[in-house]
């Protein structure tokens, strides 16, 4: 399913590595063969961990054996085999690894957009504005092959407003009436205007947004759905964050949240994010 902002819908393809899929095949590859083995990889990575709610198992054995395949990778074509471990470690839960092979990978290789995307694409995911927050300015700021709609959903999930509100202006200034998205871009623009209008500093929204990715890296959470949910109360604006927990939980883990707000200085904000449990109590 989709999320939905409360105000207007916001029908928007899952954000975890697909987005970068798209073109991930158009980077040169050093062998057939090597290109074959990456493409198929891909695939197979990231079917098994675009999934909501939880993370794999390094021990698992079918994991490893994927771990080993990057590594076997990494001998033909070091950049896509770092991608690919890169991958898996985000799946596990291995955040800082997986920023290490990524950003690997970006130094490693030539193709700038193609490499920080995947930086941007996992912060946003994971509600971690700082794996991502130095890419934003040409992510967002220039055309190039992964700047669509989804470019502006990803810098919203990060807090990021007032990349969203350029990035749409952006968009529309080159695709004309051609810019995909439609009530995409409208109704994203409309959450990030809100929040302009709300008086909060872009820095304060993303460290808000830290906190709450803070939160969930600290017990080996993922949120469920491929976006959080946006709603506004007055002049507030507020995230939702859906997790797979019992809503007694959840409740646990928001005051967690609101502690470390409180010691950030950032408790009285315009601006909130809300954790609310899917789980059925038993």
């Amino acid at each position: 399913d989709y999320p939905t902002n409360r105000n207007k819908d916001i029908p928007v393809r899952p954000l975890f590595w697909r987005i970068w899929a798209r073109d991930g095949r158009k980077t040169n590859m050093t062998a057939p063969q090597a290109e074959t083995i990456f493409e198929d990889l891909f695939q197979k990575v990231s079917e098994l961990t675009d999934r909501d709610g939880g993370y794999l198992s390094k021990n698992d054995l079918y994991v490893r054996s994927l771990y080993r395949d990057a590594e076997k990778l990494k001998k033909a074509n070091r950049v896509h085999g770092e991608v690919i471990q890169g991958m898996l470690a985000a799946g596990c839960g291995q955040i800082d690894e997986a920023v290490e092979c990524f950003n690997l990978a970006l130094k490693l290789s030539h193709e700038y957009h193609m490499h920080a995307n995947l930086l941007f694409t996992m912060g946003a995911r994971f509600l971690l504005p700082s794996i991502a927050i130095q890419h934003l300015d040409r992510l967002t700021g220039e055309p190039h092959a992964f700047f669509d709609e989804g470019t502006l959903v990803r810098a919203l999930a990060l807090g990021a407003y007032e990349h969203v509100l350029a990035a749409a202006a952006t968009l529309e200034r080159v695709m004309g009436d051609n810019a995909k998205g439609g009530g995409v871009i409208d109704a994203v623009r409309a959450v990030a205007s809100k929040m302009e209008k709300s008086g909060i500093q872009q820095a304060k929204s993303t460290r808000i947004v830290e906190c709450a990715g803070k939160v969930l890296k600290r017990h080996n959470l993922r949120h469920l759905g491929s976006t959080p949910e946006y709603t506004t109360q007055d002049r507030e604006v507020g995230m939702w964050i859906k997790l797979p927990v019992t809503p007694g939980r959840a409740a646990e883990l928001e005051l967690e949240l609101i502690n470390d707000l409180i010691a950030e200085g950032l408790d009285v904000e315009p601006f909130f994010v809300s954790f609310i449990g899917m789980e059925d109590v038993a």
